[in-house]
């Protein structure tokens, strides 16, 4: 699964309705002022009649005004019967139209009113909104531009210009426009709000907190600033904080989906899944056509192992919004985790959709059709892991014919050079040699119609220099005991380390196993662990894995490699060495489900928890394990 949410960041944005000076006309009900319309075009003439339609318009500006929307819109279309060029009144049903949601009808009533009328820039400044809610925000960005081409110091339309150009990732352009709101509005919570969306999305995150603690201080109960509040704070790791943020604004607007979409994030991130899903049922029952809230619905069941559940979800997601990459690609990772390869793996290259897509190139992708003398570039993607796993295709690829270009990252290219002699190896920050056609790696599954029995399974495929192997055993030395290589956790940016990674102190019953000789492969942060190990009890040779040819030979000297899902565990199953991996409950979708091997990996056992987060029991299988390897 791909551990990613939707977090709904809440924009402010403003309506824009013109005020009306009128006197509203009482007293009288539907029949009686059809009479006397009617009376004043036999007795009055037009202008008498005129003047009835601008009553009847007064009075339905009054209702609008006083929240009595039915009534207001009854007269607007009254209004409207009597002079269907009455501009005002299409403008303000459609503002009206844009109070209940229904963007669609808005941006009728208000494409009406401006092509009547196109001097008016709150009709252009509310076409902007509605067309913003209809998810068209590059049209939206295009009224505003219009309102204030209007009107130059409409305030509203800056505010909500920002709040279009936000959604376009134009961050530093939405900056501008929320300050000249607030140049022309200081005191303007919406703008403010914007303003500090636009630094959240820079990354300036101190002074987005700023913004909204500003809004809170003279609106403590600003329902937006405390989400967006949230959002910030869940960003910097403070999950409580952030947590407490989405309680106060579901107390000042407990329909505020927003918040209960983050509160589900956060909740889901302090594993506190059965209240996530509670929060996300609510932001569904909210509002049941987005696809985002059907999407986290579905993560969160996917985080519980209810794969079915969660494919239902992610269906849901696509069917309301069809071009849903992260709702397709987890959808991907189910299909995959059950073997459903042949949809799996098309659904896979949804990837290439997501703001962490592979690499592009304007030269065609690779598709599995005959290339023999053609160039092909092979390219890295995703994780170290990921590239370590499907090099197991380049044999494949290069009986087609095709001269290959491999680009890998630059801590593989040197295990990556000697392991493939004949292929071009280039590090893929690097400029690229001339090619005919590209192909990601995760992309050959799929080219050469993988299913679980042709997987590529023949292992070792990558090598070790065997003088640095030898080095490495004479570095260790000899001795009886089995030397085992561990590793307790993964790269700490990794969208899942939380659920992977176990903590140090909780191996203590694997290192109580008697008879081995431990050696540290652990790198990173994570390494700092071993500061509170006896001394002497483990040899850490991480300061001299300087790249992964350093890494292979040293595995390649070890008898046997435990590790959590990382980089380390597949080079080391990819040299064919015995690897035990310690498996979180919902596993990333290689490793399938309910069984202790790998058709990827021969050598691989895998030790999974049958419980959320349980590392302790699959600690003591570990240990187990372990006894038996010694005794054999």
């Amino acid at each position: 699964m791909c551990d990613v949410w939707w977090i709904r960041l809440a924009t402010g944005r403003r309506l824009a309705a013109a005020t009306m000076e009128c006197s509203p006309m009482t007293g009288m009900n539907r029949n009686e002022r059809r009479k006397q319309a009617k009376l004043a075009a036999k007795d009055g003439g037009p202008s008498q009649q005129h003047n009835i339609v601008q009553q009847w318009f007064a009075s339905a500006v009054q209702h609008h005004q006083q929240g009595r929307l039915a009534e207001a819109e009854a007269l607007y279309r009254q209004v409207l019967n009597a002079d269907a060029r009455h501009a005002d009144a299409w403008h303000l049903l459609g503002v009206l139209a844009l109070q209940v949601g229904r963007n669609d009808i808005a941006l009728e009533m208000l494409s009406k009113a401006i092509s009547i009328n196109q001097r008016i820039a709150a009709y252009h400044g509310n076409r902007g909104l509605a067309l913003d809610g209809l998810g068209r925000p590059a049209e939206a960005l295009a009224s505003y531009d219009a309102a204030l081409a209007i009107e130059p110091r409409f305030a509203e339309a800056h505010c909500n210009r920002a709040a279009a150009l936000i959604t376009l990732g134009r961050l530093e352009d939405a900056l501008r426009a929320a300050e000249a709101a607030l140049r022309l509005r200081p005191d303007d919570v919406n703008a403010q709000i914007n303003r500090g969306n636009a630094l959240r999305d820079l990354g300036r995150l101190d002074e987005a907190l700023s913004a909204y603690e500003t809004v809170l201080r003279t609106a403590p109960d600003n329902a937006l600033a405390h989400t967006n509040r949230g959002i910030v704070l869940k960003t910097l790791g403070r999950l409580d904080e952030a947590l407490a943020c989405y309680d106060a604004a579901l107390q000042a607007n407990p329909n505020l989906a927003e918040a209960h979409t983050n509160r589900g994030v956060t909740l889901k991130n302090l594993l506190r899944l059965d209240e996530a899903l509670t929060a996300c049922r609510t932001a569904i029952q909210l509002q049941p056509r987005s696809a985002e809230a059907h999407y986290n619905l579905a993560t969160v069941l996917h985080d519980q192992c209810r794969l079915d559940d969660a494919l239902a979800g992610y269906d849901q997601a696509l069917a309301l919004r069809p071009d849903f990459a992260m709702a397709r690609w987890n959808r991907a990772c189910i299909l995959l985790s059950t073997a459903r390869f042949e949809e799996g793996w098309r659904e896979h290259e949804w990837r290439s959709h997501r703001e962490s897509a592979p690499r592009q190139f304007p030269q065609p992708q690779w598709s599995g059709e005959a290339i023999a003398g053609r160039t092909l570039l092979l390219h890295a993607e995703q994780g170290l892991g990921d590239t370590l796993q499907f090099l197991r295709y380049v044999p494949k690829v290069a009986a087609t014919g095709a001269r290959i270009i491999l680009a890998v990252p630059g801590p593989l290219h040197r295990l990556v050079a000697q392991s493939f002699p004949d292929v071009v190896v280039v590090d893929d920050a690097g400029a690229l040699p001339a090619f005919d056609l590209h192909c990601p790696l995760l992309s050959l599954p799929l080219c050469f119609g993988t299913t679980l029995e042709t997987i590529p399974a023949d292992v070792p495929y990558l090598s070790a220099d065997p003088a640095a192997v030898a080095r490495w055993r004479e570095r260790l030395g000899p001795g009886s005991r089995p030397k085992v290589g561990l590793v307790w956790a993964g790269n700490p940016r990794h969208a899942n380390d939380r659920n992977r990674s176990i903590a140090f102190e909780q191996l203590a019953p694997l290192l109580d196993v008697a008879g081995i000789d431990w050696i540290s492969l652990q790198v990173g942060p994570r390494r700092a662990d071993l500061s509170g190990a006896p001394a002497g009890f483990m040899h850490d040779v991480a300061d001299d894995l300087t790249d992964f040819a350093e890494t292979a030979a040293a595995v390649s000297a070890l008898d046997l490699i435990v590790s959590v899902d990382t980089a380390v565990a597949h080079l080391a199953a990819a040299l064919a060495r015995p690897v035990i991996m310690a498996i979180p409950f919902v596993p990333d979708w290689r490793w399938l489900l309910a069984r202790e091997d790998s058709p990827w990996y021969p050598t691989v056992r895998l030790v999974r928890q049958t419980r959320p987060q349980d590392w302790d029991g699959v600690v003591t299988k570990l240990a187990a394990t372990l006894t038996r390897f010694i005794e054999t």
